[in-house]
């Protein structure tokens, strides 16, 4: 077995999910899109919502005219803190934004 087979992602408190997915989705919205249309690389993308997370990585509803799908986008390193989805959440945008 693998190191990454072993690998079991840190759960965060249901709280803290939906504290920054609701601060996402109603505070940064445009800030979701950004990041889900640079990890997709699909300017018809019209709405992304911010789903959950993990210590590996986000969950995120996109939808273009016609579709709704869901993608994962990694995170650099595995995280474990609240803090540290605060900055890999600003890392991806910086990233999509081309900071």
């Amino acid at each position: 077995m693998t190191r990454d087979e072993e690998h079991e992602p840190y759960e965060f408190s249901p709280e803290i999910v939906s504290a920054i997915c609701r601060y996402m989705n109603e505070e940064q919205p445009s800030s979701c899109l950004y990041i889900a249309t640079h990890a997709t690389v699909d300017d018809s993308l019209v709405a992304a919502v911010l789903e959950g997370f993990d210590g590996d990585g986000a969950i995120f509803e996109i939808r273009d005219a016609e579709t709704t799908r869901r993608i994962r986008v990694e995170w650099d390193h595995p995280i474990a803190t609240r803090g540290e989805v605060r900055t890999q959440l600003t890392g991806l945008l910086e990233r999509a934004i081309g900071m």
